[in-house]
């Protein structure tokens, strides 16, 4: 039941207030709204030549726009691949790990999981994925840090595990440790320097 603008705006207090929240009425409907606008590198190689005073410094921003773009996809590219390359990783190793056979499981487990949440954002199989991934990232950690220095790259000794599968896995690990760290990092100091400039 639609009571109008100023039948809604007394029931929710906006006496005055100029800015209308939209009917239920209008939730379905497209609104006109422009297109976000997306800067394309091109743009932005156009924008360098109109304000550069001089060739050189021309040529300084087209490569500094040119490797900020490269550098910006190929993390985003490695990211995307990751998952894949750690499955592939544990399927060719499944089998050589044999004094801990859950550190290849555990790469092809990672990697599917790490794919479902990349497909999957703000969803709720994501969530799911992401709870069972953070358990499953603290059974890796049993897994390797429990093999670490008990094993050994001889194929015929009980203890054996080859050594790329098992260097992988701790890497894998071992780094989101040290991405964590580096945030925290970079966050107390930003807020250590915030803190010191506001005196």
């Amino acid at each position: 039941m639609d009571y109008g603008y100023e039948n809604r705006d007394y029931f929710y207090g906006n006496h005055g207030n100029t800015q209308m929240l939209p009917l239920y009425s209008q939730y379905g409907q497209q609104q006109p709204t422009q297109p976000p606008s997306y800067e394309s590198v091109y743009g932005r190689v156009q924008a360098a030549k109109e304000n550069s005073g001089s060739k050189v410094g021309f040529v300084v921003s087209v490569i500094g726009i040119v490797l900020g773009a490269l550098s910006c996809s190929l993390c985003l590219g490695f990211l995307l691949l990751y998952p894949i390359i750690t499955i592939v990783i544990g399927f060719v190793y499944k089998n050589d790990c044999p004094f801990e056979p859950w550190i290849p499981v555990h790469l092809i487990v990672s990697g599917i999981c790490g794919l479902i949440s990349n497909r999957l954002a703000k969803s709720k199989i994501a969530d799911i994925s992401n709870c069972f991934l953070t358990v499953w990232f603290v059974a890796g950690n049993v897994w390797v840090y429990r093999t670490m220095g008990n094993w050994s790259d001889d194929s015929e000794a009980y203890n054996y595990c080859h050594p790329f599968v098992f260097y992988f896995a701790f890497w894998n690990i071992t780094s989101v440790y040290i991405i964590i760290v580096g945030v925290i990092t970079v966050v107390i100091g930003s807020i250590i320097l915030l803190a010191m400039f506001d005196k």
